[in-house]
């Protein structure tokens, strides 16, 4: 009885079929273990995202409870073009409105000599008859100057020795290099060509800080004040009167050559109207409103508005986006854990979370320490106009109160009204002064190398590890048994195929032996 026939290649069994189909049972436990390692990847993959939700959720929550934000003060000008305002100090800056009227900006001391015909031609040391037509030009800084510094820190300028300056046989530009190398940070020197011939090049000495104390002196020998009308030179106001006359420039406004060291001036308007004018070595004044420094930018000319109202305004708008903020992360966490936790049923497949122990504690303790509100910091209470206390462990403050709530989708939202309302309440006034957010500290609990979030992840890497081991046995030992079920078939086929040939032969026998 034949059992099998030979194939074409000589083989008279599907050895590879055979095995095949063999195999696909022995691989079972194999693609079991491959399911749960793809499964547990997705584990770790929605863990890694639920920890970066829950640490954004803490960043938001604990930028809340930071000092600077609740007590802090935000400082608005109603023009930036007159004046500006910052705050300096939120604890000292109160809530206020106020006129800021600038009346006079902060100068420096700037003091000219013109007539000089080249800034690169050596000016002459005596005119044709022999006398001295440019001799000594000497600047000094009287002690009381604060053009001169304090480097030893004792209230007492250092001294300062009167600087001169030869001026025959130098060229404009060499007088000016070398006034600039004397005195520099405290006096300064420039060329100016006004291009008309009675003035020319024009030297221009120049504070180097503003202020009515920040003054200098420019004088002459007696032998250079002589001989100036032949030498062409003009001082201070024969400089901004010659200005005037022939490039039509207002000697007594800012733009004229000459200018004496003077003070800013503003007017601060009271409620009442009346005026107070204060002034500033510089046009910024640092200490006339506590924690608070506003800075003149310029003198109004005459019909443009003149004032600005500067208002100093708690930070209730900066409270309202960091709690918006903070709202947002709680959204995308709780959303996102409802996902990943949903339960399997008939018509949705399980979320990759749904059995882990570790994600529905993080859930539960989250909606309860969400529920639990606020508590007021340093065991303080707030007893509302109805006679409830509440700010404690026993009675903590709602979300709700903030205008904050959560819908049953999870979607956390903030009214901007019901906040804006409470933070300007006695309420509101306790919140500033300091709170704990049980969110917070559940967040917390949850986050860092040592949080439950953390372990949670360790132990399923630790499971994965393990299946990767299970999965390298199994594979170890579904090609052991593979190469044995090759080598066994192979051999039968080997038989049956010697055993067809024989078979043959022996037809091929009688067959002769009939004839």
């Amino acid at each position: 009885m034949s059992t099998s026939a030979v194939g074409s290649s000589g083989s008279v069994i599907d050895v590879n079929g055979i095995v095949s189909g063999l195999m696909a049972i022995e691989k079972r436990p194999l693609q079991a273990i491959q399911s749960r390692i793809s499964a547990t990847q997705v584990s770790i993959s929605s863990m890694s995202e639920v920890k970066g939700l829950v640490d954004a959720a803490y960043n938001a929550a604990n930028a809340l409870n930071s000092p600077a934000l609740l007590n802090g003060r935000t400082a608005g000008s109603s023009s930036e073009g007159l004046v500006k305002v910052s705050i300096t100090d939120s604890s000292l800056a109160g809530t206020s409105s106020i006129p800021i009227r600038p009346v006079e900006l902060a100068k420096s001391q700037r003091t000219t000599l013109a007539g000089f015909a080249s800034a690169s031609q050596a000016l002459s040391s005596s005119d044709a008859n022999g006398l001295t037509q440019f001799g000594t030009l000497t600047i000094d800084i009287p002690a009381s100057s604060t053009l001169l510094a304090d480097d030893d820190r004792d209230g007492v300028a250092d001294s300062f020795s009167p600087v001169e300056i030869t001026l025959g046989g130098k060229s404009l530009t060499d007088i000016r290099n070398e006034i600039n190398s004397a005195l520099s940070g405290k006096v300064s020197a420039s060329i100016i060509n006004t291009g008309d011939p009675a003035l020319g090049y024009v030297l221009v000495l120049s504070g180097s800080e503003t202020g009515a104390d920040a003054d200098f002196t420019v004088s002459l020998d007696t032998d250079t004040l002589t001989a100036r009308e032949s030498s062409g030179l003009k001082l201070g106001a024969e400089v901004a009167a010659q200005a005037s006359l022939s490039l039509g420039i207002d000697v007594t406004s800012d733009v004229g050559f000459d200018s004496v060291a003077d003070d800013a001036y503003a007017e601060l308007y009271s409620g009442t109207g009346s005026a107070i004018t204060v002034r500033s070595a510089t046009n910024s004044f640092a200490s006339v409103i506590p924690g608070v420094q506003f800075e003149l930018m310029k003198k109004p000319a005459a019909g443009e508005v003149d004032t600005a109202t500067i208002t100093i305004a708690d930070n209730t708008s900066e409270i309202s986006s960091k709690l918006t903020t903070f709202a947002s992360a709680l959204t995308d966490l709780f959303k996102r854990l409802a996902v990943l936790t949903r339960p399997g049923s008939e018509d949705q497949k399980a979320g990759p979370l749904a059995s882990n122990a570790g994600v529905l504690s993080l859930s539960s303790a989250l909606m309860s320490s969400y529920s639990r509100g606020l508590t007021l910091t340093s065991s303080r209470t707030y007893t509302t106009s109805s006679g409830n206390v509440i700010g404690g462990k026993e009675s903590p403050i709602s979300w709700s109160m903030l205008g904050i709530k959560m819908a049953r989708d999870g979607t956390v939202t903030v009214d901007a009204s019901t906040l804006r309302n409470t933070l300007s309440t006695g309420l509101g006034s306790s919140i500033r002064e300091g709170f704990t957010a049980e969110v917070t500290t559940a967040l917390n609990a949850f986050r860092g190398s040592g949080g439950g979030i953390q372990e949670t992840i360790q132990t399923i890497e630790l499971s994965m590890s393990s299946l990767r081991s299970r999965q390298s046995e199994l594979e170890a030992r579904v090609e052991r048994t593979r190469q044995g079920l090759v080598r066994k078939y192979a051999a039968l086929d080997a038989k049956l195929v010697q055993m067809n040939q024989m078979s043959a032969n022996v037809r091929s026998a009688l067959a002769g032996l009939s004839a």
